[in-house]
């Protein structure tokens, strides 16, 4: 965590800038692809997946918060369709429901 502070500090961030409150969203199951960013002696820093990025959006469901990163998600994983959007939520929140403000977005999103 030095290094986190040391970033916060030059930066001017707080501290709890990086924290782990994501993990209350992470998904059920799936085995997502992290791909490596960083990896320098003691820092290493890996990105989620596209598709469980959008899965955990999906499962937190916050409205107008969200709909860019949605958006922007359903484009990069090359959904075109509903259908697609809740096989990627199934995969990681197996036997969970989708929300209604869910199915909004990408409905919103996707092109009519």
């Amino acid at each position: 965590m030095a290094h986190v502070h040391a970033v916060a500090e030059t930066r001017a961030w707080p501290v709890e800038w990086v924290n782990n409150a994501v993990v209350q969203f992470w998904p059920f199951s799936g085995e997502p692809r992290w791909t490596p960013v960083v990896s320098r002696a003691a820092v290493e820093i890996l990105v989620a997946p596209a598709d469980m990025l959008l899965a955990m959006k999906l499962n937190v469901g916050r409205g107008r918060r969200d709909s860019g990163d949605i958006a922007h998600l359903l484009t990069v994983c090359r959904i075109s369709t509903v259908e697609e959007a809740e096989d990627v939520f199934r995969q990681y929140y197996p036997g969970e429901e989708m929300k209604d403000r869910a199915h909004a977005q990408i409905m919103a999103a996707l092109p009519s």
